[in-house]
């Protein structure tokens, strides 16, 4: 198979995903292909953007969260903040427009934008206050996946094909150039 089929085939089967200790239990990491610096936001009503100047303002508002994203250690593990999950970007956003939370961390900014213009929203905008992330990403195989055994190899190819920049070519051939560095 030539690397694009492989990088194919591994997107399908095994699905890009951040690491985090407790994904380590159920998931063996490929990679990393590469990594990405993206800004974490925090989504507020227009007009409300110096709300959230610093961190510490987090501790007076209620925080829309998606299920299972991981956004940065320190928000991740901080249980003094008061967390709302949702299952996906249209519930959080119509939540958020039903005021059940104060301000919404965004990782995916394309996501939750489409997300209101779906719902014919627009009154909002994101707070000064952001956080920088730098993320590595993996593809993720499961720890009971009948591909196990093919494990090492299929992790050494992938490696090198990022080594090589190879992964980066395929990424900017399709206009996602902005996925990995």
């Amino acid at each position: 198979m030539g690397y694009f089929v492989d990088l194919l085939w591994m997107a399908i089967y095994f699905p890009r995903t951040i690491r985090d200790e407790e994904r380590e239990a159920f998931v063996r990491f490929l990679g990393p292909i590469g990594t990405q610096t993206r800004d974490i936001l925090f989504l507020v009503k227009a007009g409300e953007e110096g709300r959230i100047k610093s961190y510490e303002d987090l501790y007076q508002l209620t925080v829309g969260v998606k299920r299972g994203t991981v956004y940065f250690e320190r928000f991740n593990t901080d249980p003094a903040l008061r967390k709302i999950e949702s299952t996906d970007d249209e519930n959080m956003a119509r939540m958020f427009i039903m005021g059940r939370f104060d301000t919404m961390v965004v990782l995916d900014r394309a996501a939750i934008e489409n997300a209101f213009k779906q719902l014919g929203y627009d009154r909002f905008s994101y707070a000064d206050y952001r956080q920088s992330n730098r993320i590595e990403h993996y593809f993720g195989m499961s720890r009971n996946s009948t591909h196990a055994a093919i494990f090492d190899e299929l992790n050494r190819a992938l490696l090198d094909m990022a080594a090589s920049g190879r992964v980066k070519q395929i990424y900017q051939a399709y206009g996602l150039a902005a996925e990995v560095e």
